[in-house]
Formats: C-alpha cells, sequence, structure tokens
C-alpha cells in the first residue's frame, strides 16, 4: 500500500537526542552510543514496509543533534532541540519532524518546547524506547515508526501541525504530558513499563500504522491554525524551583528550603501539595514570607500551588484551607508539573516582556502578580488546550479550551468513539492499515 493514493513524496527529518532508544550495554552500562540511532531507523523503516508504506514516496534524513542520557538533560540542550526543530521546520524542506528522546525527561522537554515553539507549521512528533534496540522485546523501532505514521497522516491532512508525544502506540497532545513507570509481570519475570499520560486523555492511537483519532480531535483541533510559527527560547531564561509537601514537614525545613532556594535564583516556586488545593495551617506564615521575600527580589515572582495527582482538578475555594492559601498569595494550578513550571516560566517572560515594552514604568507588586496571573491562565488554553484552573484572572473570563477546540466544519480524519470507528465526510484518508 501506498503512503498517499495522489503519489505525494513526503521529506521527514529525525532529530536524536540520545536516549534508551540510542543507547546499547557498554562497559560502564547503559548508555548512548553512536550509531545505535541509525539501527533503530533501518528497523522502523522495515516495519513501516510491513504495515503498507511505500518506500519510493518516504523521504527520511536524520540528524545527530546530541547524545545524551535523558537525566543530563538541562536548559541548554533543550534550547538546542528547540532552535533546531524551529529553523528546520521554517524551511520548507520538511513536511514532518519526529525528535528521539530519553524518557525520563521527555515530558520536561515537550513542555517546554511546546512554549518556545509556537504556532508549529507541521508536525513536530517526538517518541523514546523503555528498552533498546538490542534487547529482544525492544518497543525502540515499533514507537519510531509509530511516530512517522501519525506524523505522516497528520501531514495528509494539510494541517498546521503541532507539538505530540507518541509512545507504545498511544499520541498525546506535548503539552502535558506526564510520564509514568511500573512493573508487570510477563512469563514469570518483572518486567519494566513506561507510558504517558495526558489528564484529559488521548489524541489518538496507532496500531500496525493505523492511527485512529479520538473524536474530540478534528484536523481543526490538531493545528489547522494561521497564525504564524516563531521561536522564543526565553522560557529558559527563568528557574522555578519545585517543593513536594510532607507531613512531617517542619516550619523550620520548609523555611530553609525556600530561602535556599531564593538566595540561588530561583524566579518562582511550585509547590506540590496533596489531593485538594490547600497548604497545612502551620505552613501558612512560612509561604506568606516566601511570597514576600520573592516579590521583593523580583516583582512577579509567584509561588504555585498543584495537587500531587496529575488528574485531580482545581478547586479554589472549596475548602477553607484552600482559602486560607489564596489569602497568602498562592496561584492554583493544575495539570503535569512540567507544564506548570514551563507555564510559570514562559508567563514570567512575558510580564517582564510587558514591562518592557511600556518603556520601564514602574508596575506594583499587586500589578505585576495579576498580569501573571492573566497570563499563566491564558496560557492553559492557548498552549495546553484546555480550561484554566482559575476561571477568572484580574477580572477576565478565561474561555473553556473546549469550546475553542470546537469546530463547526467537517472532520477530516478517522474518528473513535467508545470503541466505534468512522470517517468524517472530508478528503480520503491516508491508507495505512496493516497487512
Amino acid at each position: 500500500m501506498e503512503v498517499d493514493s495522489e503519489g505525494r513524496r513526503y521529506n521527514l527529518l529525525i532529530l536524536t537526542t540520545g536516549g534508551t532508544i540510542g543507547s546499547a550495554s557498554s562497559g560502564d552500562g547503559m548508555k548512548p552510543v553512536e550509531g545505535t540511532n541509525d539501527r533503530v531507523v533501518q528497523k522502523a523503516l522495515r516495519k513501516l514496509g510491513v504495515y503498507g508504506f511505500s518506500r519510493s514516496q518516504l523521504n527520511i534524513e536524520t540528524m545527530h543533534l546530541m547524545n545524551e542520557d535523558s537525566t543530563d538533560m538541562d536548559s541548554e540542550k533543550q534550547k538546542r532541540i528547540a532552535q533546531a526543530v524551529f529553523s528546520h521546520m521554517t524551511g520548507a524542506k520538511y513536511d514532518a519532524i519526529v525528535v528521539t528522546h530519553g524518557t525520563d525527561t521527555m515530558a520536561e522537554t515537550l513542555s517546554r518546547l511546546s512554549f518556545m515553539v509556537r504556532n508549529p507549521s507541521i508536525p513536530v512528533v517526538f517518541t523514546g524506547a523503555t528498552y533498546p534496540i538490542e534487547n529482544a522485546d525492544s518497543d525502540a523501532a515499533s514507537n519510531l515508526a509509530d511516530a512517522i505514521a501519525f506524523a505522516l497522516q497528520v501531514r495528509h491532512m494539510d494541517s498546521k501541525g503541532g507539538i505530540f508525544c507518541v509512545f507504545g502506540g498511544r499520541v498525546l497532545d506535548g503539552a502535558m504530558v506526564s510520564e509514568e513507570k511500573f512493573t508487570i509481570e510477563i512469563n514469570g519475570k518483572d518486567r519494566e513499563h513506561i507510558t504517558f499520560i495526558d489528564p484529559d486523555g488521548l489524541v489518538a492511537t496507532v496500531n500496525n500504522g493505523r492511527v485512529t483519532f479520538e473524536i474530540r480531535y478534528t484536523e481543526r483541533a490538531i493545528g489547522s491554525r494561521k497564525e504564524t510559527p516563531y521561536l522564543d527560547t526565553s522560557v529558559d531564561d527563568y528557574r522555578i524551583f519545585v517543593m513536594r509537601l510532607d507531613t512531617s514537614y517542619t516550619p523550620e525545613i520548609v523555611a530553609g528550603a525556600l530561602k535556599g532556594a531564593v538566595e540561588g535564583g530561583a524566579d518562582a516556586i511550585v509547590v506540590i501539595g496533596y489531593g485538594s488545593h490547600g497548604l497545612p495551617k502551620h505552613l501558612l506564615g512560612v509561604f506568606a514570607d516566601a511570597h514576600v521575600i520573592l516579590q521583593e527580589k523580583g516583582g512577579a515572582a509567584p509561588l504555585i500551588l498543584v495537587p500531587s495527582s496529575y488528574s485531580s482538578k482545581s478547586t479554589p475555594g472549596k475548602y477553607k484551607v484552600s482559602r486560607d492559601a489564596k489569602e497568602v498569595g498562592i496561584i492554583f494550578a493544575s495539570g503535569t508539573i512540567p507544564f506548570v513550571v514551563a507555564n510559570a516560566a514562559a508567563s514570567l517572560a512575558e510580564v517582564r516582556k510587558a514591562i518592557a515594552n511600556i518603556g520601564g514604568a514602574a508596575a506594583t507588586r499587586e500589578e505585576q502578580d495579576r498580569m501573571f496571573r492573566d497570563a499563566f491562565n491564558r496560557n492553559y488554553v492557548s498552549v495546553g488546550r484546555r480550561r484554566a484552573p482559575e476561571y477568572r484572572a484580574g477580572g477576565i473570563e478565561i474561555p473553556d479550551a473546549k469550546s475553542l477546540l470546537r469546530g463547526s466544519g467537517t472532520g477530516d480524519v478517522q474518528t473513535r468513539r467508545q470503541g466505534t470507528q468512522g470517517n468524517g465526510s472530508g478528503k480520503k484518508l491516508m491508507r495505512v492499515s496493516g497487512s
């Protein structure tokens, strides 16, 4: 079978960054090894041939950007990835970009990239592996083949694109994914299993090259927007300290940690709380003091509270502990930690730019706080594509993301609802069913 019934040729770029998908055994343990990525690509191409893709219509180039264990990923390397993606995206040479990345920090890179590469004009798809290619049960080649199949399907639809994660046959919106690791028993042996989760669910699934979209992801939702792509790496100019609460913490422990974070250069603090939005009353004074110190340091310097569970929804005002937390200046958040952290950095950058654009005119701390809340909540809709946790920010109504995604046109993609499948009345789907 052919990738495109009209005979179109697709140009795809694979950017490799290391991780398990590019790793092999060595004398000092498993690590990224030069040449491994080429083996994965070749095996993935053989899988695509089995799935029905015509090699004559696929032109795939591989660029080895870096070769790092993703544990060593940092903001400068994430910036390099964003710059590489943007430069090759805007050259009109490629129809899609696939990025291979280690799983440990893939969610963090995806969230930050979603804020750095705005309005992507082509699909940018991240993938990785649980086990390296040398293992008999490796998922490296199948994940890469799935990522390519999905990227080509989106491009075939003439959508503008987007940033996605493809792993284990699941497709997720890249802005708000979270990694989960657990152990499963296979043939009497415990095996590590990795999956990525989005609180709002899947974009699509990929099975033997066949892409099935969830009903809420029409072509418009995937990215038929008309905005011009642009690169903004200012998100990596800000440092966010993340602190997880524990019932054993005393005010002295928390105060010491917060003081060290601020003195060490943190621009904002994200606190991972418990199941609901609230702070223990014996810590309220400590966080109130920390908020004042942050403000004195840099004006808009937020203190953000997010529930410990990625699926917890924001409930500001529902409980007294929430209302007490809000009184000390806490900003409520929901969703995955990587998205909240990236959103905090991006919102700080937006506030600083806004102040600079008005000639550096002095803004009160209250005004800067309001500006940050506005930006922070808007980004849930514009980047995360979902409802903001605080429905009103500075008197501005934040629209429901679902209403923004609900297009009036017909769905031009294969969709699924509750296990059923069907086609919209748009153009013909790419034929990618398995043999």
